[in-house]
């Protein structure tokens, strides 16, 4: 079987917006990945979140010129996020006029596999600690 790996984060203050969020999307791709990488927000549903958006990385694989990692379009779907929806505020007896926030979530896997280069899932389900270390500096 598959296993699924994914981290979440959740940010409350006053005055977050949209674009704090894709600042922080940003900036986490940059430390990931260098300063070569760009993201775009897409719009979408997510149950939660107001307005809601998937996020792509541009492709580390061909550096955004299309290739057949990135299906030829240069971008890599890598998660959804939004802002916190006013009523999930409610909900738990928060302002939403006071107080906003956004969500957000992506696959571990994925991350992993755009930052060692490797094309198929399957080499991370091996089992076997040669199968993991091929994609490493580390001897």
């Amino acid at each position: 079987g598959m296993n699924f790996h994914q981290i979440e984060g959740l940010y409350i203050d006053k005055d977050v917006s949209l674009a704090d969020l894709k600042s922080i999307l940003q900036n986490f791709a940059w430390e990931v990945f260098g300063e070569k990488i760009n993201i775009r927000l897409r719009p979408h549903f997510f149950p939660f979140t107001e307005p809601s958006v998937e996020y792509d990385f541009s492709c580390i694989m061909c550096g955004g010129k299309g290739c057949n990692v990135c299906k030829n379009s240069g971008w890599l779907e890598i998660a959804g996020a939004g802002m916190v929806d006013p009523a999930v505020f409610k909900a738990v007896g928060y302002d939403p006029e006071v107080w906003s926030g956004f969500a957000f979530g992506l696959g571990l896997t994925r991350l992993v596999m755009m930052k060692y280069g490797i094309k198929d899932i399957r080499d991370l389900n091996g089992g076997s600690l040669k199968s993991l270390t091929q994609f490493t500096d580390d001897e």
